[in-house]
């Protein structure tokens, strides 16, 4: 297992609050086939944890089961300093509404915590990109640019389809060992009670 951590500061991350960026830009994204064979690098954040899903619940603006549109794009931010930060901008397809102002069959815009470049996979707090085979959970916050970000990073999304309790991840080689995998980091005790919670509320 090649696995890289970084420590970086809170202001870096799109945790769901109002940040402020001099610049944007739309790169296209490295081939995912292409990367699968990279390795995998975390950054650790500051985040807010959320014990339950209640608290979950009141923070997002919007709560919504989804799936994978196929589509993305990596976005990179340019701060004043010349500093940059960089995710992926997902579509996804509303199925069913929960909570706030989106409606079934719309094509959302979501900021996920992870991204693919030429040189590997780097993901914050072990986040895991969505795809195609996945039915989703998301806790969304409301950006200024019409597109939502995903609430307290890991615990704001949720694969419905994946009943079974999530094992902490002990040696791989690549993003290709763990690229289904719904969650890479180290809190798997606390993602597995939340899922838990989301499983009998949502599914049930």
């Amino acid at each position: 297992m090649k696995k890289t951590l970084f420590t970086v500061s809170a202001i870096a991350f799109i945790l769901g609050s109002s940040l402020y960026f001099s610049t944007s830009t739309s790169i296209k994204a490295a081939s995912e086939t292409n990367s699968l064979e990279k390795d995998v690098y975390i950054r650790d954040a500051s985040y807010t944890s959320f014990t339950d899903i209640k608290a979950l619940e009141n923070a997002a603006d919007v709560i919504a089961e989804v799936k994978f549109s196929g589509k993305r794009e990596t976005k990179v931010w340019e701060y004043e300093e010349g500093d940059t930060y960089t995710n992926t901008l997902t579509s996804v397809e509303v199925k069913k509404v929960h909570k706030g102002e989106v409606s079934k069959g719309e094509e959302i815009g979501v900021y996920e915590p992870a991204y693919i470049s030429e040189n590997g996979f780097h993901s914050i707090e072990g986040y895991n990109l969505m795809n195609k085979k996945g039915k989703y959970l998301l806790y969304l916050r409301t950006k200024k640019d019409g597109n939502y970000s995903v609430l307290g990073l890991y615990q704001g999304k949720y694969d419905l389809n994946e009943t079974s309790t999530l094992k902490e991840l002990k040696k791989f080689r690549s993003y290709e060992d763990v690229q289904d995998g719904e969650y890479l980091g180290d809190e798997v005790e606390h993602f597995n009670k939340l899922k838990k919670e989301n499983l009998k509320k949502y599914t049930q």
